[in-house]
């Protein structure tokens, strides 16, 4: 375990934590809210910035176990989508990331420059 994937785990479960805890109080109707200065992001509502904000977790995830990334996966719409589903994508993007504090820094190292 290196200390930098410890403090990178612990950044990425944090902010994973405070949108389930969020989703999980708020209901389905926040998801059709919009989400200022985020139009151009499937419809522009908060499920929109949630559902990409949980497919990225899944990306980083694949790149750091070495699979082929691609790009975003969605049609991001608030319609398709409701808090159920959105909480089961962000804790999957949880677990996904468990294995960040096993990286070395020389792997951590080595996934910065081949995304880069």
């Amino acid at each position: 375990m290196s200390e930098r994937g410890i403090r990178l785990l612990e950044t990425a479960d944090g902010q994973i934590r405070e949108l389930i805890d969020l989703f999980s109080t708020s209901g389905d109707a926040v998801l059709s809210r919009p989400c200022p200065g985020r139009e151009k992001l499937g419809d522009g509502t908060v499920a929109a910035c949630t559902l990409h904000t949980a497919d990225s977790y899944g990306r980083i995830a694949r790149f750091l176990d070495g699979r082929k990334q691609s790009g975003h996966e969605r049609n991001y719409q608030a319609e398709k989508v409701d808090v159920r589903q959105v909480l089961e994508l962000l804790s999957a993007g949880r677990r996904a990331l468990s294995g960040l504090a096993y990286l070395t820094d020389q792997q951590l190292t080595a996934c910065l420059l081949q995304a880069t």
